[in-house]
């Protein structure tokens, strides 16, 4: 470290492999060989806006991260699982997919130095992807809990309340997640990653109940917002016998995008 610093041309000589360790995972490609290398940005800043500009992936390639993200986006709305989670799945698939595509161009640039395999993180930011895949797959899963829950339609009635209304959502633990890609790497390399491929009773509960009592959105909860979706919606104040609950394809899909529209930092 301190011949990098200090002496990095005779660090470079005598041994290049350990240069270009020290230059990628400790200094993120600064180099000090000259005081006109002290300006230089680190590569991920320079790699973040080549992104930025144009990540250069192909309609295979986001059907492959898609897929691959699928149930991580199922997951923070089914899951108990945070929006970050999914987002970090579109990272680092994405970076792997871009550093292949790449690697001619920076044929001394480790993989490491953008991704780490294990905590499945990326230090490169797909911002316009995670966007699209997100607007991609949010009518997707709010028509696949209204078709899930339609399976129970006949535990339904008019005269339960809502907490006995939406014991009936809290079935959908008994489904599995559609497309589950169970052989891709990242699935099972990563440290963090969750094996249940089916929803949780609770989260799914939770989502009944909101949608029930109609929910207040939190992205953008400005009065005018708030009372705007109170009037649209028709806000429920009671727990009684209701025939109507305020859950339709619009609420859910509005409730699903409220939730999973976070930009990406």
């Amino acid at each position: 470290m301190t011949a990098y610093r200090f002496n990095p041309n005779l660090l470079k000589k005598k041994s290049a492999e350990k240069y270009n360790l020290i230059k990628y995972l400790v200094h993120d490609g600064q180099e000090y060989t000259s005081s006109k290398n002290c300006g230089d940005t680190g590569v991920s800043k320079k790699f973040q806006k080549e992104i930025d500009r144009d990540d250069g992936l192909t309609n295979t390639d986001k059907d492959r991260v898609l897929k691959a993200c699928r149930q991580p986006f199922y997951q923070t709305l089914l899951g108990h699982m945070p929006v970050s989670f999914f987002d970090s799945c579109v990272n680092y698939e994405a970076t792997q997919i871009w550093a292949k595509q790449n690697g001619s161009r920076y044929p001394d640039l480790m993989p490491q130095a953008l991704f780490d395999p294990k905590l499945r993180v990326s230090t490169l930011k797909f911002t316009k992807l995670r966007s699209e895949l997100a607007t991609a797959l949010q009518p997707e899963l709010t028509d696949w809990i209204l078709d899930s829950v339609q399976t129970f339609a006949y535990q339904l009635r008019s005269d339960m309340n809502n907490a006995e209304y939406c014991d009936v959502w809290a079935q959908l633990n008994r489904k599995v997640y559609p497309d589950i890609d169970r052989d891709n790497k990242w699935r099972y390399n990563g440290i963090f990653v969750s094996h249940d491929y089916s929803p949780k009773a609770g989260a799914a509960r939770g989502i009944c109940l909101d949608l029930a009592a109609g929910f207040v959105p939190t992205s953008k909860s400005t009065l005018s917002t708030v009372k705007s979706w109170i009037k649209e919606t028709g806000h429920i104040s009671t727990q009684g016998p209701l025939k109507e609950r305020g859950i339709s394809r619009e609420t859910l899909l509005k409730y699903i995008t409220d939730r999973t529209n976070v930009t990406v930092r």
